[in-house]
């Protein structure tokens, strides 16, 4: 998903769907456009609320706590070459078709960035008149909104690895359990939610990893996972959703210990996810000592080198510990001269790897991101 670059009130349902309000409709763009001349539903989602007598007294008990699903309504004018001007109304049946999983729908507004509420197309609703005539055709798009939260388009992320063991890190609040050693600073992951409404996470996690938990540093939640990740398989954990998925379609929620402690970022707050788990260090790894010549091979030291093995699988960090790509590699070769040793590895990297840069066998990396979330 790639947020498309918009003017303002400019709008796009789908990556790829139709640009509307095009800001220079009818200046110099070409036939055919859309012009909104109208939205409904980007104000305050509907409030579902229940509502009880309070016996014998006056007043009564009102439930308003959650918001109902969001509807999206524009309305405008098509404007068409007076010879085709089905062409852009059944593109925009196809744009606002049913469908089985929401799609994002864009908008941008002055002063704000690009934003987006992820929705079903409710169809694109026209009637034949007259002005077809004249290459204009009244139109009103719908869309549902299952969750009605708006969201930045851009989300913020945050990445880790699970490294070497460490005497521990600290934290401002305490914790009603204990870590014993910690991994490095490089396995917390740091979120911000700048939006007014609560905003939750998604958590992946790369193997490979025996146990993993997870913790947040602004409430103290742990969410521990009974499970064994390998160096290729992938954990995402939606903190909204309350789904847990092994390599994309596994359903692992119930290796979740214990009651979920589900993470959630208030609005106006930072909070900081760190990965922990059984294996708390990588196999082996080896730091370029200078520029490497190709993508495929790492030269380090030969005491740097003494425990990666042939046939160990890794990924390719930055001298600051940021995972490079995710790829894994796989040590193909190894040979030592002058003090110097050469590990190749397949499949090439990217980039070619350069002086501070790590191949880390084993291990895990982790990332989290979280949207700006408004009402």
């Amino acid at each position: 998903m790639t947020a498309p670059a918009l003017n303002n009130y400019e709008y796009q349902f789908g990556d790829t769907g139709t640009l509307l309000n095009e800001d220079v409709a009818g200046v110099v763009a070409d036939l055919p456009f859309v012009d909104i001349t109208k939205v409904s539903g980007l104000d305050s989602g509907e409030f579902r609320s229940a509502s009880h007598d309070h016996e014998g007294v006056d007043g009564g008990y009102l439930d308003s706590e959650f918001l109902t699903m969001r509807t999206i309504v524009l309305e405008g004018t098509v404007y068409a070459d007076v010879d085709d001007p089905d062409t852009i109304c059944d593109q925009l049946k196809y744009d606002f078709r049913p469908m089985k999983s929401p799609n994002p729908f864009y908008f941008k507004h002055p002063n704000k960035p690009v934003r987006m509420v992820f929705a079903k197309g409710q169809g694109a609703k026209y009637d034949l008149e007259t002005l077809r005539r004249t290459g204009q055709t009244a139109v009103q798009l719908q869309m549902i909104a299952e969750t009605p939260y708006i969201y930045d388009a851009d989300p913020i992320v945050g990445s880790g690895n699970l490294g070497a063991v460490d005497p521990g890190i600290g934290f401002d609040i305490a914790f009603n359990l204990s870590f014993g050693g910690l991994s490095v600073p490089a396995n917390g992951a740091t979120l911000m939610n700048s939006g007014n409404h609560t905003a939750y996470p998604v958590v992946t996690i790369g193997g490979q990893i025996d146990q993993p938990y997870l913790v947040d540093s602004a409430t103290g939640n742990v969410m521990k996972l009974n499970t064994s990740l390998a160096i290729t398989d992938s954990l995402v954990i939606d903190m909204f959703k309350h789904t847990v998925h092994l390599n994309g379609t596994t359903n692992r929620r119930n290796t979740i210990l214990g009651r979920p402690q589900w993470f959630s970022i208030e609005p106006g707050t930072t909070t900081t996810i760190f990965l922990f788990g059984a294996s708390s260090s990588s196999t082996g790894s080896i730091t370029a000592t200078s520029d490497s010549a190709d993508n495929v091979t790492i030269v380090g030291t030969d005491a740097d080198a003494s425990d990666v093995v042939i046939g160990q699988s890794g990924r390719l960090f930055d001298a600051g510990g940021v995972v490079r790509e995710a790829t894994v590699f796989t040590v193909t070769g190894k040979s030592s001269a002058g003090g110097f040793t050469t590990v190749t590895f397949s499949p090439g990297a990217g980039t070619n790897p350069v002086t501070g840069d790590v191949l880390r066998l084993g291990g895990a990396i982790f990332s989290a991101s979280v949207y700006n979330t408004w009402y």
